[in-house]
């Protein structure tokens, strides 16, 4: 590289580190106009673009630099980087797996991998590399932490208990690990343990505002074991507070009205749909802790069926296919640009995805609840798909929310005013759908699911073609992995304590009502008390 590009690119580093990004920018693309082929200008010009929310423009500029520095580690970090931001953990760890091949003293991305790890549910695997990460470096806080959260997800509470002993004392222990061990205390007899060191924690002034935010959730959690509801609201109220996960009211009901829009009654009967006869896919789509995981587990548990999670595949295809007709107008407005044969491309490659881990199942289900934005392609891509909707009480569904640290997205969560706003949206566009009639739509209520979970699983099934299974009413007793917030309780039989959670915080929800009802939600508040 000539002195002279060399300094224009540390110059521009230090501009980016300063804030100072527009200059950075210019400098960074001077850099690659002088030296195309300038790796480090090229990923750290796709790492800017990811900080100001640009991950189109990311994706290139990473792409080409770790296509020119394939065996370069901190090059491919940066894909790790952009497919974490974009909610690709499974596109990560691939990444991850080839820098620890090329990268195998390093016990930070020996820790970053057992993370990855962690996400896809290979907790045996994850507890593997944690352990390699602490041989390296001892002191090394969050392996210990990493590694005790995947003991405590396989039930190995002691152990996990164990794994955090050691980190757990000094004045100020990290509050990853004191996160870790607000889940694990109630199961070793320690709540009242976590509680004090959790509750001292949080008055810390040197806790930046994310773990700050970790150990509140940890807190409202303790407090709601000990029925401490009061303490347990303003805990989760805090911890919502210090987490930095933006989300726009606005812009989010800009991208709803898109969709209904485009695809309107009449738009239905002549869009351009794929050639895929497949009935394989079932999609789940609703609010967020709507009973998804509940749902997707007693089909999963059927012999001819398989549950592959929370895809981000439909996201994928999205994203293809703005590249595919261009690249230059957003979803869903490149939708007049579609043909078959894009489709076809892009449904192939879900299905690769879909039916990786089941290729002989009659049927796989996706459980991303988002999804509901996106029917309307699902239905481009699969016309003989299946859509089940998980419904649920407005305010248990937001309150479940609310108070639900998610490791990924949901800035919509912060507020209750936010939830009640995204609540709103979902459901008017879920109302579209069952208008318009783009595909098959089978409503489920959680609380239905629970007062007669034979019943509903046979309509469930009757509904995707698939012959009764008794199996389906013992998904508890399946060994299939469970990677999202609802691990635990996909363990146990059907019980009733969910049902009308909200009245343990109802003297805190009258802002959560009353935006919910100015937003034209139905709330009935003649449920019965909560369990």
């Amino acid at each position: 590289m000539k002195p002279a590009v060399q300094q224009k690119l540390q110059t521009a580093l230090a501009m980016h580190q300063a804030g100072q990004l527009e200059g950075a920018e210019r400098l960074y693309r001077e850099v690659l106009r002088a030296d195309p082929k300038n790796v480090n200008a090229l990923q750290l010009l796709g790492k800017m673009a990811m900080q100001i929310g640009r991950f189109g423009d990311a994706k290139p500029l990473i792409e080409r630099a770790c296509a020119l520095a394939p065996n370069a580690p901190p090059i491919l970090d940066a894909m790790v980087d952009f497919h974490l931001k974009t909610n690709r953990p499974g596109k990560a760890l691939e990444v991850m797996e080839k820098i620890v091949r090329l990268a195998p003293n390093s016990p930070d991305r020996w820790m970053q991998l057992g993370t990855l790890l962690t996400a896809e549910g290979a907790w045996e695997r994850g507890v593997e590399c944690y352990d390699k990460a602490l041989k390296l470096n001892p002191n090394l806080v969050r392996a210990g932490a990493g590694k005790a959260m995947n003991l405590e997800r396989r039930g190995l509470n002691d152990e996990a208990y164990e794994a955090l002993a050691p980190f757990l004392g000094g004045e100020n222990p990290d509050p990853h690990v004191l996160g870790i061990f607000a889940t694990v205390a109630p199961k070793v007899g320690r709540t009242d343990e976590a509680i004090a060191m959790l509750a001292a924690a949080v008055q810390s002034p040197a806790i930046p505002d994310e773990p700050r935010s970790i150990l509140y959730f940890g807190l409202g959690d303790l407090y709601s074991k000990k029925k401490l509801f009061d303490e347990a609201f303003e805990a989760y109220a805090n911890a919502q507070k210090f987490r930095n996960v933006p989300w726009s009211s606005e812009q989010a009901k800009m991208i709803h009205d898109l969709i209904a829009g485009a695809y309107s009654r009449e738009s239905i009967t002549t869009m351009v749909r794929s050639r895929q006869t497949t009935e394989v896919p079932v999609f789940i789509v609703g609010m967020p802790r709507s009973g998804t995981s509940l749902v997707e587990q007693t089909i999963a548990s059927h012999p001819d069926a398989a549950g592959a999670g929370e895809l981000p595949g439909i996201a994928d295809a999205k994203l293809a296919l703005h590249y595919a007709t261009g690249g230059k107008e957003i979803f869903p407005k490149y939708l007049p640009s579609l043909t078959p044969a894009l489709l076809d491309k892009a449904a192939r490659d879900y299905l690769k995805t879909l039916t990786h881990e089941a290729p002989k199942a009659a049927r796989v289900t996706d459980k991303a609840p988002s999804n509901f934005m996106f029917v309307g392609l699902i239905a481009q891509l699969f016309p003989n798909a299946r859509i089940i909707h998980c419904k649920r009480h407005p305010l248990d569904s937001c309150v479940s929310c609310y108070t639900k640290r998610f490791t990924f997205g949901h800035g919509f969560t912060r507020s209750l005013e936010d939830l009640a706003s995204y609540y709103a949206l979902y459901e008017r566009l879920m109302a579209h759908w069952h208008d318009v009639k783009p595909l098959p739509i089978l409503d489920v209520a959680y609380e239905d699911m629970v007062a007669d979970h034979e019943g509903m699983t046979r309509k469930i099934l009757e509904f995707i073609g698939l012959p009764f299974d008794e199996a389906c009413l013992k998904f508890y007793e399946s060994d299939r992995l469970v990677r999202t917030a609802s691990y635990e309780q996909v363990r146990k039989p059907i019980y009733g304590s969910s049902v009308a959670r909200w009245r343990r915080y109802e003297k805190h929800l009258a802002p959560l009502i009353t935006a919910l009802r100015a937003e034209g939600v139905e709330v009935p508040i003649e449920t019965g008390p909560s369990g």
